[in-house]
């Protein structure tokens, strides 16, 4: 993998240009950046210089470069059903974050989540998807016990927001260096959720406990 990873910018500088790719994306003005033979070259000649990380789910309707209007060598995106924060996942998003220097992590959970629908409605699933669900059935666990009236899509919806929380809460646990990097003013971890009708973000900011966690 070839890595250059040049002058950091500032996380809020990373996040005001992932906010205005998403509005750019809503709204059907895309400016698709980066995409061009000459970016292919540039990026290949002098190595990648990502500004964020990404974690998603694997969901085909959230294409993490598209939906923040990003190009070649922009975004390190990481995807795993339910969007889940540990094993091979937290191993390439400490690749990201200790040596190609990114200083944004952003968790992102979608609307109408089959992985955490699953864990709701507690269908039988079967081979490796079942080590998946653990964090994802926590998860779910926890936006039960704090909205015990929900029911429906109102219930769902805070499965979902309460999945991003869990799995920044297991990148946390699971992690010394994305601690250090937060704690150190070099990385900046937020949740998100994106809206598969509208095509916006929904941000959630940082963890509520993170000062506790990290």
């Amino acid at each position: 993998m070839s890595t250059n990873p040049g002058l950091r910018i500032l996380p809020e500088v990373a996040l005001d240009r992932l906010k205005e790719g998403n509005e750019r994306f809503a709204t059907e003005k895309r400016l698709h950046p980066h995409t061009t033979h000459e970016r292919r070259r540039e990026t290949l000649e002098n190595g990648q210089q990502p500004y964020a990380t990404i974690l998603s789910c694997i969901d085909s309707r959230v294409p993490v470069e598209i939906i923040f209007d990003q190009g070649i060598g922009d975004l390190i995106v990481v995807r795993v059903m339910g969007n889940t924060g540990n094993g091979n996942a937290l191993g390439s998003i400490e690749f990201s974050v200790e040596y190609l220097n990114t200083t944004l992590l952003v968790v992102i959970g979608h609307t109408d989540c089959a992985a955490v629908k699953a864990s709701v409605n507690r269908e039988k699933l079967h081979g490796n998807v079942t080590s998946l669900m653990t964090s994802i059935n926590w998860a779910v666990s926890k936006a039960h016990q704090k909205n015990p009236g929900l029911t429906g899509d109102a219930l769902l919806n805070a499965c979902i927001e309460m999945n991003v929380w869990q799995s920044i809460e297991d990148i946390f646990k699971g992690s010394r260096i994305i601690c250090r990097k937060i704690r150190d003013g070099e990385l900046k971890v937020i949740g998100a959720i994106y809206d598969l009708e509208s095509g916006r973000i929904i941000w959630l900011g940082e963890h509520p406990s993170q000062v506790v966690l990290v």
